[in-house]
């Protein structure tokens, strides 16, 4: 069990705004690496350490930082899940080379709109702005990974579709444990 998911509970000002827009007690979705883990991308190897996090960050896009507590609001209660059925060592390689490749990707402002109440109600369907594969957020990044791998976390569901919310409704999921960061 090298990967879990770690849904935030978020206390900032910023995280309160998504839970109450989205309807949840989840403002953040990242991915947690519990092992070291090595990968090969594109004929270059990576390592990612055990305790780091991959996560599409506002600002500043998708990023590799060493803990769940990094730029977070310290005490924010965090949720980990982990797979049901474990994931292989080659699901686990899949979704670590999906994050990767994501490394450096801005943060979708724009498909994160979506999911404003208001929007959706005033808006004319379908929306007048297109979804873009150029930027991304925190759980349509989670899920993309994850489906790479196979593991549909969320069928007939488009990743970008996917609050944070949802993610750890998975049933393919399950509570490991909850933590703080620091």
């Amino acid at each position: 069990m090298s990967i879990q998911l770690a849904a935030y509970k978020g206390i900032s000002f910023q995280s309160d705004c998504i839970r109450l827009l989205t309807y949840s007690e989840y403002s953040h979705i990242a991915v947690l690496f519990t092992d070291d883990i090595e990968v090969d991308v594109d004929g270059k190897t990576h390592f990612i350490a055990a305790g780091s996090v991959i996560e599409a960050w506002n600002p500043g896009g998708v990023r590799l930082v060493s803990s769940l507590s990094d730029s977070h609001t310290p005490h924010t209660p965090v949720d980990l899940f982990a797979f049901k059925t474990p994931l292989t060592r080659e699901e686990e390689q899949k979704i670590v080379r999906t994050l990767i490749k994501h490394l450096g990707q801005k943060y979708s402002y724009g498909n994160v709109i979506r999911f404003v109440p208001i929007v959706r109600l005033l808006m004319p369907k379908p929306l007048p702005f297109a979804y873009t594969r150029t930027h991304v957020f925190c759980s349509e990044l989670a899920l993309e990974a994850c489906a790479d791998a196979g593991r549909w976390l969320l069928e007939r569901c488009r990743f970008w579709e996917i609050p944070p919310r949802d993610v750890p409704r998975s049933p393919l999921l399950y509570l490991v444990k909850s933590v703080m960061t620091v």
